[in-house]
């Protein structure tokens, strides 16, 4: 059965980020043979860190937004841990997320549902984007981040960097427990772990395309998904932050939970976190009121046409 892949968006394929990608959801599988208690709870405490410190507190909301300011030392520290998360270095996840914001669920989005919801939340990752296929045009994109020495390091070394913090892990556990536990973090930290965060990153790409509540009128399909936010430590309040990109909260209403701004205010108090973008006033967010979604229209932003031309991936490639 062929895939078809989206013309505009599907230039090469990257063979060895599929191979990666395969082995590490292989390896993954094995979780239930070294299964220990330290190891689950410590990919439960990377499942935070990489996703709410790495991703979503430093690539997203300080790199890619520049949501607030950030002690310099900080600013490292959360990106080699967004490195551990393996979903590229600082200046390709950036640059990637800049334009998707520049060309939500348009022709040149990078991973727009309305191609299909696999292609957006999963398949896109295993293409360059014609627009990012090379390193100068990631830079390209991101000229601020590309100045700065050592985020152009993590991102040419990203995957040593998590190999190096994996490894340091298994062997803190050696130390502490024994060799099974130290086999076992390495499996749960390393792969368990780094297949949950995958997920739950791409949820945001692809479910909250699709699925939930709009408050803003954005020019995109962006929706509110309360089960994506509790994932993603408040990114699933995608449609609020489509609506206002900059601001450092994305949880608008005082329910929608946001527990990356949480890590954001302690930080800030501690003064490690400076000139933060603040949200719509009081008033304004009191006034606030969803913009009606019918089942019609998801269904129609589903069934969107697309490009008349297409790529056609068999199982020969």
């Amino acid at each position: 059965m062929a895939l078809v892949l989206p013309r505009a968006t599907a230039n090469t394929f990257r063979l060895p980020t599929a191979i990666g990608s395969i082995f590490v959801h292989l390896v993954a599988l094995t979780a239930p043979f070294v299964f220990s208690w330290p190891g689950l709870a410590l990919a439960v405490v990377f499942y935070y860190l990489t996703g709410c410190w790495g991703i979503t507190f430093c690539y997203h909301r300080l790199l890619s937004h520049k949501s607030f300011k950030a002690n310099k030392w900080l600013t490292y520290l959360t990106a080699a841990i967004g490195c551990m998360a393996l979903q590229g270095g600082p200046l390709w996840w950036c640059a990637h997320h800049r334009l998707h914001h520049r060309e939500s669920d348009k022709e040149m989005d990078p991973h727009s549902p309305r191609e299909s919801f696999l292609w957006s939340h999963v398949l896109w990752f295993h293409f360059n984007h014609p627009k990012l296929a090379t390193h100068e045009q990631v830079c390209a994109m991101v000229p601020d981040l590309a100045q700065d020495p050592v985020l152009r390091w993590m991102d040419k070394h990203f995957i040593t960097v998590s190999i190096l913090a994996n490894l340091t892990i298994a062997a803190t556990a050696w130390l502490i427990w024994d060799a099974y536990v130290a086999l076992s973090a390495f499996v749960w930290v390393g792969y368990v772990r780094t297949v949950v965060v995958w997920h739950c990153t791409w949820l945001v790409n692809s479910a909250t395309h699709r699925w939930g509540y709009k408050t803003y009128e954005s020019g995109d399909d962006s929706l509110n998904n309360w089960w994506v936010a509790l994932l993603t430590f408040g990114e699933g309040w995608h449609n609020n932050h489509h609506a206002k990109q900059r601001v450092a909260r994305s949880g608008h209403q005082w329910w929608e939970y946001d527990v990356t701004y949480a890590l954001i205010t302690v930080f800030r108090s501690l003064g490690l976190v400076w000139d933060v973008v603040p949200m719509p006033n009081e008033r304004e967010v009191n006034q606030i009121k969803p913009v009606p979604v019918t089942v019609s229209e998801n269904q129609a932003a589903a069934q969107a046409p697309k490009a008349p031309k297409a790529k056609v991936l068999t199982g020969s490639r």
